[in-house]
């Protein structure tokens, strides 16, 4: 993939290493350009030094032909009007913009724009780790047969596909909860550290269900 990083501070900096590290081809964008100092020996991206809202700027930077954006700068309007630019004007499928105020997430998705925030993540995530190994048990009182289990993903299913879980007629993934966003998910869906799974079961099936995902109840 071609991949354009606005932003060359620590996230931006190691987002580039992994990324060129993977073989796609990389151009970091950042006001700065000691900034680039950051970025190891062996990189084999662009870096353009240049204000990353400039139209020509991101020009210059590939945006053009660009499969993706990442705007990883440490100012949330810098991000946002970035992200707008490389969506509207140069069409990039693929937009994402770092933001710290949790509270506007919602209006930066209202303009179709897909934001991580490190305080949300970073909140679901401990919050996760102090619920890892347990589950929430919800009776179905229309279903005598049947039990919903809440729980935050365990470590070891971090990167498995919903399908990986799932029994047919037994066990069924019926709700994923990622950053504060919750989705019906498909048995391709990826799960992700930070995310909470609710199951539907079938009452006889909790010791099998315990022994695949790894925790007790």
């Amino acid at each position: 993939m071609k991949i354009v990083i606005m932003g060359c501070g620590r996230v931006g900096v190691l987002l580039a290493r992994i990324l060129d590290s993977e073989g796609h081809k990389v151009a970091v964008i950042d006001r700065d350009s000691q900034a680039f100092g950051g970025l190891c020996e062996e990189f084999q991206g662009r870096m353009i030094a240049g204000n990353g809202i400039d139209a020509d700027v991101q020009r210059e930077a590939g945006m053009a032909e660009a499969d993706a954006f990442v705007a990883a700068t440490r100012d949330d309007n810098t991000n946002i009007m970035a992200a707008q630019v490389a969506k509207e004007i140069f069409g990039v499928f693929k937009v994402i913009a770092r933001i710290y105020d949790s509270e506007r997430e919602h209006i930066f998705h209202e303009l179709g724009l897909k934001t991580i925030c490190p305080v949300t993540v970073g909140a679901f995530q401990i919050r996760n780790a102090i619920l890892a190994d347990t589950l929430r048990r919800i009776p179905l009182e229309a279903a005598n047969n049947l039990e919903l289990i809440e729980t935050a993903l365990p470590e070891g299913l971090d990167g498995k596909k919903v399908r990986d879980i799932q029994s047919p007629g037994e066990i069924r993934v019926v709700a994923l909860e990622r950053e504060g966003l919750s989705i019906i998910p498909g048995g391709d869906t990826l799960l992700k550290s930070g995310d909470t799974i609710t199951i539907v079961i079938s009452r006889d099936v909790m010791p099998r269900l315990q022994a695949l995902i790894g925790i007790k109840a």
